[in-house]
């Protein structure tokens, strides 16, 4: 499915209007039973979207279903839950999985709820995401777990920093993204960071 047909469909919706009959009948044709579920969890005011501060970063928090017993998160075209993965990439049965579904129609149908959070817990958020789907000892996991010690030491947070560097370079090595003489020099560059960020905070 062509995703400027989504697009258009869902430019359909504005804020404070009912969904037409017409409108109706695209998501169905487009999304089949995932438009129903979907408009079952906008209805259930199941989509918050968080923003980041200060950085601005958004993303979506969607209850797995209207009671609530379970939340997945979707930001950049991902979706955490196991649906996305089997029924959106792999076998391509919709262009989006109910939670994606949701959140896009909550938005343009001002229903969502906004939460402000902190750029760490955004962060923890990413982090949560990626190793439930990734394993523990995946590239990605050690990428965000660098940037998290890259940022903590920005901000002065040295205790924070130390965690999260150390296990960078855990997955680093598990994963021999960089050989062993790499890790030791960066592992030196994380003392030296730290020592200067608790030596700002005398």
């Amino acid at each position: 499915m062509n995703a400027a047909v989504v697009t258009a469909i869902l430019d359909e919706i504005h804020p404070g209007h009912a969904l037409t009959d017409d409108t109706l009948r695209k998501l169905h044709h487009v999304f089949r039973n995932v438009s129903g579920a979907a408009l079952q969890l906008v209805d259930g005011r199941a989509v918050r979207r968080f923003t980041t501060s200060p950085a601005g970063r958004t993303c979506y928090a969607v209850d797995a279903s209207s009671r609530g017993t379970a939340v997945y998160h979707c930001f950049g075209g991902y979706c955490s839950c196991p649906a996305f993965l089997y029924s959106v990439v792999q076998r391509r049965e919709s262009p989006l999985c109910k939670h994606q579904l949701a959140a896009a129609l909550a938005v343009r149908l001002g229903t969502v709820i906004d939460v402000e959070i902190a750029d760490a817990e955004w962060a923890e958020r990413v982090l949560d995401v990626r190793m439930n789907a990734f394993g523990r000892h995946h590239p990605d996991v050690g990428q965000t777990l660098h940037q998290m010690g890259k940022v903590s030491l920005e901000l002065g947070h040295a205790e924070a920093a130390r965690q999260h560097l150390d296990a960078a370079l855990v997955v680093f090595r598990a994963t021999k993204l960089i050989d062993e003489q790499t890790a030791q020099t960066a592992a030196q560059w994380t003392l030296a960071a730290l020592a200067r960020a608790l030596y700002a905070l005398d």
